[in-house]
């Protein structure tokens, strides 16, 4: 569980080259995300990782060498053919003991490669009296200035040829054993689940072999190639409060550029997408079939373990100067619980348009949220037999889910778990994003005295939303001027649908009771405050010690 926030957008370069079917423009690419500081940086996914002692130290990067075949076979001890958690393996790589006198303990050389759990990043709060030198606070207190952390993301990749694009499915559920129909049946979907299982190996990029959505991570750049990028994410703040909901994350920025035709009829969709969400659990509250027995630690409230994909529409006209919104949240965003019955708690979502193009706000679509979740065991009933019966014991895990006898999961005439869907937060959907209010991008979320259907306590109704961390994602458009609207509409495209571009938010907020509640998250949340990363995260910890959340009693 990594992943805490997100947004990507783009502008264009001013660079255009001609082809024999038209002209392309260039546009740059911003990614900024936050992630678990902790993480085993260099273990999953093809991440490597760069610790340098200052921003002028050259930087080199480690992580996953199993995966890239970086081993050393002549080291001593070493087996590269042991076991996936093997102590012989871990002694095939060269892993950095010290990094140019930074402090390594949170360097392991592990079976999969070199990985790294303690980044170290230290801000730059003032210049120096020379402009073209920049100070540095030693912010870890370990002795060293300046030191700088950098990630890159990999896309997946067929396995051959070597480097060649995937095709990635057009639906999350498209290689599922079985597939639900309208009415409610279910038909078999096996020919199409063997064609998705070849999707590492397809030259000719036939379509029907394409890669499940559960099993692509990376940056995808949406256009007829079908291209993806490798991101390489500089980190611009770390946090050192410890304090296990809010804080513990490490924030980046990474940029890169890509040509797309001119004058298309339908923008491109850029995403960055992978997995999982947060899902903490206890450790020994865990049974055999993957519960929280206390589901008091299952931290995120919706969405657990489920997928992010951060989209970004990009849609270039060659009359029309455009850049898309650009958003920034605190990745992890704390929102008391109103104390009244029906009132509503409020924030806003920080975003803007570079062209001062009005925005529209709305929530995410079930696409936009990562398009499928890891199912949960407890979604059952799914017996051997008629009820009652036993529950066949399996740990369900997003993806192909198998609901067949061949393969000794499920009885094929029963039905398969309906919650890999993601799920948007309770309570905002009546009040929020009301263009009357007077300000744009206003979440009003009703967390008390309201009755919802919806229930994490698995009751039939609610009084109050539970207390924790919620998902949120937030699609913000900006809408072009009348006459723009006016030559889309002779196009043929409806006025609801005239907009240029589109970017997507992915952040988190934390729901907690407190009386009175801290009158910094009960007011708008500006641009400045988030661009103020190093004192307003500094303001947030402090405002968060000063209460103390208790568990929800039930």
């Amino acid at each position: 569980s990594r992943f805490r926030y997100g947004a990507l957008f783009w502008e264009p370069t001013g660079n255009v080259r001609g082809w024999v079917y038209g002209d392309q423009a260039q546009v740059e690419f911003t990614l900024r995300a936050a992630f678990r500081r902790d993480y085993d940086w260099g273990a999953n996914f093809g991440e490597r990782w760069a610790q340098t002692s200052s921003q002028h130290t050259q930087k080199t990067f480690y992580g996953n060498e199993y995966f890239y075949k970086e081993y050393i076979t002549t080291n001593p001890g070493c087996d590269i053919n042991a076991g996936a958690n093997s102590e012989e393996r871990a002694l095939c790589f060269n892993c950095p003991t010290e990094v140019t006198g930074i402090d390594s303990t949170g360097i392991d050389a592990t079976a999969v490669g070199c990985v790294n759990s303690k980044p170290f990043f230290d801000a730059a709060p003032n210049a120096s009296v020379d402009l073209n030198v920049t100070l540095y606070d030693d912010v870890n207190n370990n002795g060293i200035s300046g030191e700088r952390f950098y990630i890159r993301f990999p896309p997946k990749k067929q396995d051959y040829p070597i480097e060649a694009e995937i095709v990635q499915c057009p639906d999350p559920f498209y290689c599922d054993i079985l597939i639900q129909n309208e009415d409610g049946t279910w038909r078999d979907n096996r020919e199409q689940t063997d064609l998705c299982s070849a999707y590492i190996n397809n030259f000719d990029r036939d379509p029907n072999k394409c890669a499940p959505w559960a099993e692509v991570y990376g940056m995808y750049l949406g256009d007829d190639e079908g291209s993806s990028v490798e991101v390489e994410m500089s980190v611009t703040h770390v946090d050192h409060t410890g304090n296990p909901i809010v804080g513990n994350f490490l924030i980046g920025v990474g940029r890169f550029t890509h040509y797309y035709y001119e004058n298309t009829a339908t923008p491109y969709t850029a995403y960055f997408t992978g997995g999982d969400r947060i899902y903490e659990c206890a450790e020994g509250v865990m049974d055999e079939y993957g519960r929280c027995l206390n589901d008091l630690d299952l931290m995120l409230n919706n969405n657990a373990e489920g997928r992010y994909r951060l989209e970004s529409e990009v849609w270039i006209k060659s009359d029309i100067a455009n850049r898309s919104p650009i958003i920034s949240m605190i990745p992890i965003l704390p929102v008391p619980r109103r104390q009244v019955p029906f009132e509503r708690s409020k924030f806003q979502i920080a975003a803007y348009d570079p062209d001062g193009d009005t925005l529209r706000f709305r929530f995410g679509t079930t696409r936009e949220m990562g398009g499928i979740m890891r199912s949960k065991s407890s979604a059952f009933p799914h017996n051997e037999n008629d009820p009652p019966g036993p529950i066949l014991p399996t740990v369900l895990k997003y993806g192909q889910f198998k609901c067949d006898t061949e393969n000794k999961f499920y009885k094929k005439n029963q039905t398969c778990p309906t919650d890999r869907v993601p799920t948007r937060v309770p309570g905002v959907d009546e009040y929020s994003f009301d263009p009357d209010s007077g300000v744009p991008g206003l979440v009003e979320w009703t967390t008390h005295g309201y009755t919802y259907q919806w229930c994490p306590h698995k009751q039939d109704y609610c009084d109050d939303i539970r207390q924790g961390l919620y998902n949120m994602i937030v699609a913000v458009e900006d809408i072009p001027s009348n006459e723009v609207i006016l030559q889309y509409t002779q196009e043929g495209v409806s006025p609801e649908n005239a907009y240029m571009s589109k970017s997507i938010v992915d952040f988190m907020v934390y729901l907690y009771d407190a009386e009175p509640a801290p009158p910094l998250w009960s007011l708008k949340l500006s641009v400045a405050i988030v661009d103020g990363w190093g004192w307003s995260l500094d303001k947030l910890s402090e405002v968060l010690g000063s209460f103390r959340a208790e568990p929800d009693p039930r």
